[in-house]
């Protein structure tokens, strides 16, 4: 038997509202609800400022949102969000800002309409009020939770007036769940509310955005302009801006890294450590997308910060700008409290993070020890020699005869082909000659004028290069090591210091082909079999650097040639000692033999670290 059609039943379809609500706020805090809405209001303002011409910054963002307001005030029993920018437009407001997942189409945007606004308004309460005016229309709407059910009886709903030509927005959320009254009501919250507004949005603050929050839950309403609190980075040449930048899949992402502008290194005028000390929870990364702050005063390995953190690092700033046109090619988290730690582009952007750290480090120490190799002197004294130091100006005979012999310091004189003023400027090239003293804190034990006396493998006055890092790295650590502790360690750290001080000498002074070809035609290569491949891939050591000098000592200057070539001649005939105790095939005690070697050559190896053939 057929069956006989009674009627059609409608089936409930929809969504229901708490478990949307679950779903879009489980993991955000208040704060993040709270900047989804604020978040939107500045997309508003600049897709305002974006559809007529307009002055940019460096980067092609807007330069300046003077004129534009936005207000947050909580209640005792609602929260208020009002902007002054210009409103929804009719098009997003009836089509897309209350659509889940349908992603915003703002050009360098920040917000997410169709979800930041629903997951804002949920996370606080169950009961809303919205006012947008366009310019052109006047909205107005009251809804509550279950509008967001899909259902028809439910369907939300807005009031369209004339509009009166003043564009604003104000969302009011009442209706409060009990953890949100709670929150708003603590005075730590608050606190942490108003830090966490002045990192986020700094960028905006800084270029005339006006962000307020008043707290009007008690009698009296407390208002606070919200202040910038992201660093700038000091310009005055300290230590120079260092820079870097990266471009992928219509992205701009712009590395600067420099001084906390708020940081003073010791020596300099206004130094304070106490003051210093406040800034340090400051020091670290900026993650910076579109303008909106997301990661700030990182130092962990996720965001690029590999080392350890050290006090070398004081003052230590880096802020990534990050800017894309369309801002689903951004590496953050709908929140926008994260970056994409796994991102392919931001995978990119970390790896160049800790290069710029490095050298922010090496310059920072080189700074620090300018100051630390005046300790005996009176304060005053010290920072007068630091601000000539730091600020390239060259001390006079008076000065270094004066600093030399306060509280007893013995001038040391150093059996050097270069002359002491040299040793701070080159006649030639007007360059600063940066020394190892400079470049490291404990390098002060060597105030003896002779050679004997020398306790380390070399003074501490001994010249570094301007650009060799690993060069300098080993002449920092020589100035340090106490050659009669450790003679053996002290021979290999030799060695090794003059084969990168020939190798810094022959790349500095375009020599690497004339050293191989004096090695195949008149060296040991000359004996060797090796065929024209082999030749090719051949590179220099210490023995064929030694014999090419050997054979051409018209590089050296004219007044210390002699003695130089003698110190090669010595350097020659010590190699199969300096060989035997790097190879373990050979002893060498704690009778002065390593320091006999180095005082024999320690002149050619200034000479090599200088790196200039006298023309």
């Amino acid at each position: 038997m057929n069956p006989t059609l009674y009627e059609n039943v409608k089936l409930r379809t929809g969504i229901d509202p708490s478990f949307l609500a679950d779903t879009l706020t489980t993991d955000i805090e208040l704060t993040d609800a709270l900047f989804d809405l604020i978040d939107n209001s500045i997309d508003s303002a600049r897709n305002n400022i974006i559809k007529s011409t307009y002055i940019k910054d460096e980067y092609g963002l807007p330069d300046s949102y003077e004129g534009y307001r936005i207000r947050v005030r909580f209640g005792s029993k609602c929260i208020i969000v009002e902007d002054n920018c210009i409103g929804i437009t009719s098009n997003v407001l009836e089509n897309s800002a209350f659509y889940t997942g349908k992603r915003s189409n703002h050009e360098y945007g920040i917000g997410h309409y169709g979800l930041g606004l629903k997951r804002a308004l949920l996370k606080a309460g169950r009961s809303y009020a919205m006012i947008t005016n366009n310019g052109e229309s006047l909205y107005k709407s009251n809804f509550d939770i279950n509008s967001f059910s899909s259902e028809h009886d439910n369907q939300l709903t807005a009031r369209k007036y004339t509009s009166s030509g003043k564009k604003r927005t104000l969302f009011i959320v009442s209706d409060l769940y009990p953890n949100v009254i709670a929150q708003i009501g603590d005075s730590d919250w608050m606190a942490n509310t108003i830090n966490e507004l002045s990192t986020r949005y700094s960028i905006f603050i800084r270029k005339g955005l006006k962000l307020t929050l008043t707290n009007s839950q008690k009698k009296s309403s407390d208002t606070f302009i919200i202040r910038p609190s992201v660093p700038n980075i000091r310009t005055d040449g300290l230590i120079k801006v260092i820079k870097d930048g990266l471009h992928s899949h219509n992205t701009m992402c712009d590395f600067r890294v420099g001084i906390h502008d708020n940081y003073k290194f010791p020596g300099e005028l206004n130094h304070e450590a106490k003051s210093n000390k406040k800034l340090t929870k400051s020091y670290g990364i900026y993650y910076i997308f579109n303008d909106r702050v997301i990661i700030s005063a990182s130092k962990e390995d996720k965001h690029g910060f590999i080392t350890h953190w050290h006090s070398e690092y004081g003052g230590f700033i880096c802020l990534v700008h990050v800017v894309g046109k369309d801002p689903k090619n951004l590496p953050w988290n709908t929140a926008k409290t994260e970056v994409k730690i796994n991102s392919p582009l931001f995978l990119q952007m970390r790896k160049m993070v800790e290069p710029l750290a490095q050298e922010y480090r090496r310059q920072a120490k080189i700074l620090i020890n300018i100051w630390m190799e005046t300790k005996d002197l009176p304060d005053d004294e010290r920072k007068r020699i630091f601000l000539n130091k730091t600020i390239g100006k060259k001390l006079s005979d008076a000065d270094i005869a004066a600093i030399s012999t306060k509280k007893g310091n013995t001038p040391l004189s150093l059996p050097l082909p270069v002359k002491l003023e040299n040793l701070t400027k080159q006649k030639e090239t007007g360059k600063l000659i940066i020394t190892a003293k400079d470049s490291k804190l404990s390098a002060k034990n060597n105030k003896n004028a002779h050679s004997k006396d020398w306790n380390t493998l070399i003074p501490d006055v001994f010249p570094v290069t301007e650009n060799d890092h690993v060069l300098n790295n080993l002449i920092i650590e020589a100035t340090s090591l106490n050659i009669n502790n450790a003679p053996h360690a002290s021979c290999m750290l030799y060695r090794s210091m003059f084969e990168a001080a020939f190798k810094h000498f022959v790349k500095s002074n375009n020599l690497f082909i004339s050293v191989k070809e004096h090695y195949y035609s008149k060296g040991e290569g000359l004996r060797k079999n090796h065929s024209d491949d082999y030749k090719k891939q051949q590179g220099i050591d210490l023995s064929m650097c030694v014999a090419w000098l050997t054979d051409n000592n018209n590089v050296f200057p004219i007044e210390s040639k002699k003695k130089l070539a003698l110190c090669s001649k010595k350097l020659k005939s010590h190699i199969s000692t300096l060989n035997g105790v790097v190879h373990g095939n050979q002893f060498i005690g704690s009778d002065g033999s390593m320091q006999k070697i180095r005082n024999e050559t320690i002149s050619l190896l200034e000479f090599l670290t200088l790196a200039k053939i006298d023309s």
